[in-house]
């Protein structure tokens, strides 16, 4: 008589491996390429500056290096004292990267000690260069705007002469240029207005204290040569630096002032207006579109636009002192300046 014998499931289960784990049962297959350098992954260029002293106004900073094979790699370029931050990042087997001073960030490369590191991917290591920037470095690329006034150039105090042509009687004005410097570095417009009987008594409130204008023929045709005139793609940026706590219901009061053609006819376009309550303490970037500005009817084109009017008036009430620090006005297209900043140009 033939005897039977059963086997479980789980002694199948084991025999099975036994029976194959000599012939790579726990063999792990490539799924693709590796991401990593080889062990024989070398530079063939060393990673390089062109110069340690760079004038911005003048040239720029070329950055190179070579591999004998792909890697990933990230390059950033750091302010000392300004925390301006630019990064680049790729996987190639080279780089060749010219820089020309703009940030990442909203903090602006200044003249300054500058810091470049070259980090590779897969452990592979940084190396650190050093270089210093003679002279702050200017906007060049149209992607990140036109400039209309940052009040670090002597040339452009001129345009705050009107401000004490119409002095009245009991109001002291003030707009000077100080180094309370925004996050762009430099220094900023300091505005200041107050009703006095002296100067520790305000004896009455305004709505409005003076101002000034500035002209932004050029920076509108810069914008206009790249195809660009339409107000809702055109953003006003600058930093405000309000003392709300001590200056309550001060207003910056901004107006899009049109051509003059001549005294007789005046301006081609009525002013648009555009009012902002600086009901805060400390700096803040404040961004609006041109197509915001309105008066009694909106406009379509930026032609007929001649300059921009910055006053220092109180709002929502009247009141008799006004306080506000300004800086790097500046138009962009498409986006307010702190999203621009954030794209990796």
């Amino acid at each position: 008589m033939t005897s039977k014998h059963k086997i479980s499931f789980s002694q199948f289960a084991f025999f099975l491996c036994a029976a194959v784990f000599a012939t790579g049962c726990h063999k792990k297959d490539s799924l693709g390429e590796n991401i990593c350098p080889s062990s024989a992954f070398k530079f063939t260029t060393p990673f390089a500056i062109s110069s340690t002293t760079v004038d911005p106004s003048v040239g720029k900073l070329n950055i190179i290096a070579a591999f004998n094979e792909p890697v990933e790699w990230i390059l950033t370029i750091k302010g000392d004292h300004s925390q301006a931050v630019k990064t680049f990042s790729a996987t190639t087997d080279s780089l060749n990267v010219d820089f020309y001073g703009n940030s990442s960030s909203e903090h602006f490369f200044q003249a300054e000690p500058c810091t470049v590191v070259l980090e590779l991917g897969c452990g592979l290591g940084s190396t650190t260069l050093h270089y210093t920037y003679s002279k702050k470095p200017a906007m060049k690329n149209i992607d990140f705007g036109t400039m209309i006034i940052d009040f670090d150039s002597p040339s452009t105090y001129s345009i705050l002469g009107g401000w004490g042509n119409d002095l009245v009687k009991q109001i002291v004005r003030t707009a000077s240029v100080v180094n309370d410097t925004s996050a762009q570095g430099g220094k900023a417009m300091l505005y200041y207005g107050a009703v006095i009987d002296s100067l520790a008594n305000p004896v009455a409130k305004l709505w409005y204290y003076g101002g000034f204008s500035s002209g932004i023929i050029a920076q509108l045709n810069i914008l206009k040569n790249a195809g660009v005139t339409d107000p809702s793609r055109i953003y006003l940026n600058m930093y405000i630096r309000g003392y709300n706590s001590t200056h309550p219901n001060t207003q910056l009061q901004l107006s899009l002032e049109g051509q003059m053609v001549n005294l007789e006819s005046g301006p081609v376009m009525e002013s648009k207006n555009n009012n902002i309550s600086v009901d805060w303490d400390g700096w803040r970037m404040v961004s609006i579109k041109f197509s915001e500005f309105v008066n009694l009817h909106p406009f379509t084109t930026t032609a007929g636009i001649g300059s921009l009017g910055m006053g220092l008036g109180a709002g929502p009430e009247q009141n008799s002192k006004s306080k506000l620090l300004l800086d790097f006005v500046v138009l962009t297209v498409d986006a307010p300046y702190k999203e621009i900043v954030k794209r990796n140009y």
